[in-house]
Parts: C-alpha cells; structure tokens; sequence
C-alpha cells in the first residue's frame, strides 16, 4: 500500500467517524501586540479518552485530535483585513492567503465550530507515518 492510499483510506475513516471541520491557530508576538493566524477550516477527528487511557503525561480533560498532513499543508491563512491605501488615489491592497506555517507546533489550538478552542499540548508525526513520510498528525489537545 503506498501513501496515497493510505490517505484515501484516512480520508474514508474521517468520514465514518464524523470528522469535524475545525480551524488552527497560532499566535505570535508578545503582550498586546500578538497577532492571530488562523486557517481555513481543516478536517480533525477528536476523541475522548477512556480512564484506560490516561498513561504517562496523559490528564483528565485531555483528548486526541487526528489531522491529516495534507489537509494541513494545503490549508491556508486567512487574510487580514489590508490596511488603508497610503495615500488617496493608491489602489486598494488585495489580501492574499498564505499557506499555513506548517508544521503544527505545541501551544497553536483547534478552534471548533461551537468556539470552544482546545490547545495543542503535544504533537506526533511519527505514529501515524508510512515509510518515513507523516500521514497524519495525531495530538494531545486540552480545552
């Protein structure tokens, strides 16, 4: 089976298990001036976890999120609102989306479709990898 495939296959098991559409977002900066990157909506399956579960540094309250790579690579920023043009007469600045700054890292968060925001405690490429290439991302969310 090769990585396509295997993809397909997550893509299919997404859909069984009623993934839901969620954004990432990453701040940046510090204080008042931090800024918020957000993406386009990603596709994520997340799962509670059963007593059984709680292992190693896993709390209650904590869950698992399943993305996949793709997706992520392929999801973008959402653009900013441009400034005002400089001086009267100056075309208006056209936003334009940029890719999301992939990898996902500790401390960006999910942002569901209710609002609720959960934060990304722990992020592993490796479990859920083929022959050395990241299928999907699976994380440690709290929130």
């Amino acid at each position: 089976m090769d990585a396509a495939s295997v993809i397909a296959a997550y893509r299919a098991a997404f859909t069984a298990r009623g993934a839901k559409m969620v954004r990432l977002r990453r701040l940046s900066g510090l204080g008042n001036a931090r800024v918020a990157q957000t993406s386009t909506p990603v596709a994520t399956v997340v799962t509670g976890l059963a007593e059984e579960g709680l292992i190693g540094n896993m709390r209650e309250g904590e869950r698992m999120a399943l993305l996949i790579v793709a997706d992520v690579v392929a999801a973008t920023v959402e653009p900013v609102p441009p400034a005002e043009p400089e001086e009267e007469g100056d075309p208006e600045p056209v936003p334009v989306p940029v890719a999301w700054p992939a990898p996902i890292l500790r401390g960006d968060e999910l942002i569901l479709a209710d609002g609720s925001v959960l934060k990304v405690e722990s992020v592993d490429m490796e479990t859920r990898s083929m022959a050395g290439e990241a299928i999907a991302y699976q994380l440690r969310v709290s929130g």
